[in-house]
């Protein structure tokens, strides 16, 4: 028993472990590539770090559930914002190269995914009333099959496969029926909310028959575990149910096999240069969010990448094997629980087999809630209550840190938004509010200088550049700009400078 509200000892480690991470992240400013870089990353450590510590710090164990229910009630209003704006604009026509549009309000079609399937698992395994419950995975399911992420589908078998290990009895079987039977409705109908030209013909074709397996799946699992209220209506022989338990695994052994081979065939790419940049820096790694340096001078594609779609192979590059271990002990740990909360352990597993074929960690929208379900794991282990209003504080202070990030976000998708439609003294303005909740960034003043350029004050663009390039002198894109504002050897050399960053970005010495 614990005495004075103390926070169990798991709970302890998983904030110990982040804030470990965090100060590696810190730390690795250092040694990094691009400071700029390494501290977008930190911020968004310590964000982490104060999420975890308030939840533990003011979760008592038997509200734990409270904590998921409203994991699960955010997700459900995203997926809802998202369907209403799919059938708004239905009628539109959506560029190829712009799919976050129909990812709001996430903006990341394969987050958003992960974040329903987080909440579907929540569905089928929280307690409460199936209906309720089954009515809550309609409208993620929808929105799951509308994405086509492979990922997601992925992440949801193994989420399922863990919480039929863990607790089959948590898969109510009326609501499960009942969700089962609206997915498989669902993924009928969603692919027509979407523009024919978002999808080709192929992958449109995949995602109701990959939702319909999915749906089948799920409702022959729900047969096979049906308790006395199904048997009622539903009777079936014991070697019926056997055959049907069988039929789910291994359709979702089926679909678990075709997520490994389809979603890491596109990243191998992403993963060889991280390996790598691993290679080159075994011990410490680079620094944190240098990956898309090592990306721009060894692509062989013109595809750009801020991320190697893949947590644990991006960190061994960025901080090499003790941030992975560190990564490693944070979503490893909770498990030790694993049993007492399995649905919360399902959908951590979800979001760890998805986060290691994409770049969700940088996502705070899916990694928050997953960290809310990793406290709800490590407060199963002691019966005490947990509130610590000084801990609580910290965790605000913390969280704190992350307010100049929020605004500086904020201009700086204002200052675009200006730009684009050529306000450019109006994206000036914003971008400098940028700058100076940003001071350590590059962005705000590349910013300026793209809107400075527009709007024919080239002497303006000219001493953002050269601010921007005080602070990091590895950006290829500063260096492509400061050739457009100069002429003969010092455009020459700003070109130069860009072909060794950047081969595949460099444009023609002549032009």
């Amino acid at each position: 028993m614990l005495r004075g509200g103390a926070l169990p000892r798991r709970s302890l480690a998983l904030v110990g472990a982040l804030a470990a991470l965090a100060g590696l992240v810190a730390l690795s400013a250092l040694w990094t590539e691009s400071v700029p870089l390494t501290a977008l990353e930190t911020q968004r450590a310590v964000l982490y770090v104060a999420a975890a510590l308030a939840a533990v710090a003011v979760t008592a164990p038997d509200r734990r559930h409270a904590l998921l229910a409203g994991v699960l009630a955010g997700a459900v209003t995203v997926a809802l914002w998202n369907l209403a704006l799919r059938i708004r604009d239905a009628g539109e026509l959506v560029d190829l190269g712009n799919r976050g549009v129909l990812a709001q309000p996430v903006g990341y079609e394969n987050a958003l995914a992960l974040l329903c399937v987080l909440g579907l698992l929540l569905a089928l395994g929280l307690r409460g009333r199936p209906e309720l419950r089954a009515a809550a995975g309609v409208p993620l399911a929808a929105v799951l099959s509308a994405s086509g992420s492979r990922a997601g589908w992925l992440a949801l078998g193994v989420g399922a496969l863990v919480l039929l290990a863990l607790e089959p009895r948590a898969l109510r079987a009326p609501g499960l029926l009942l969700g089962a039977t609206g997915a498989a409705v669902v993924a009928a109908v969603t692919p027509t909310l979407e523009p024919d030209v978002a999808l080709d013909r192929a992958e449109a074709g995949a995602l109701p028959l990959a939702a319909a397996l999915v749906a089948l799946a799920l409702l022959a699992a729900a047969v096979a575990l049906a308790g006395p209220r199904v048997a009622a209506f539903l009777p079936l022989p014991d070697e019926a149910g056997r055959g049907l338990r069988l039929a789910a695994l291994a359709a979702l052994g089926l679909l678990l096999a075709a997520g490994v081979v389809g979603v890491g065939d596109q990243r191998r790419g992403y993963w060889e240069v991280a390996l790598d940049q691993a290679r080159d820096n075994p011990v410490l790694g680079d620094g944190a969010g240098t990956f898309v340096r090592h990306w721009l001078a060894e692509r062989d594609v013109p595809i750009g990448a801020r991320d190697a779609h893949g947590l644990f192979v991006e960190t061994l590059g960025e901080l090499g094997p003790l941030g992975l271990a560190l990564v490693v002990v944070v979503l490893a740990l909770p498990f030790l629980s694993a049993r007492r909360t399995p649905v919360a352990a399902a959908a951590l597993a979800a979001f760890a087999t998805h986060a290691a074929f994409d770049w969700d960690w940088e996502m705070p929208v899916v990694t928050l809630p997953a960290l809310f379900c990793a406290a709800a794991l490590v407060l199963t282990d002691e019966r005490a209550a947990t509130v610590r209003l000084p801990l609580a504080g910290v965790a605000v202070v913390l969280a704190l840190l992350a307010v100049p990030g929020l605004v500086g976000e904020d201009a700086l998708a204002r200052g675009e938004s200006a730009a684009t439609r050529g306000d450019y003294a109006r994206a000036a303005s914003a971008y400098r509010r940028a700058r100076t909740a940003l001071p350590w960034d590059t962005e705000p003043l590349l910013g300026v200088a793209i809107a400075e350029a527009g709007a024919r004050n080239p002497r303006a663009a000219r001493a953002a550049i050269d601010d921007a390039l005080d602070l990091d002198r590895g950006d290829p894109r500063l260096w492509l700009l400061l050739a457009e504002l100069t002429t003969g050897a010092e455009r020459v050399r700003a070109l130069e400078r860009v072909e060794e960053l950047d081969p595949l970005g460099a444009p023609p010495r002549g032009g």
